[in-house]
């Protein structure tokens, strides 16, 4: 099983993946919000 074991660890990194999209995803939206603040 090499490659049953790279789909686990896949599924186990899917989470933290998810996790980090919405990070970057809230941090463009506040980088936008402050550039619309910009004169």
């Amino acid at each position: 099983g090499s490659l049953i074991d790279g789909l686990e660890r896949v599924m186990e990194n899917q989470e933290d993946v998810d996790e980090s999209k919405e990070k970057i995803t809230a941090l463009w939206a506040d980088a936008l919000g402050a550039a619309e603040l910009l004169p």
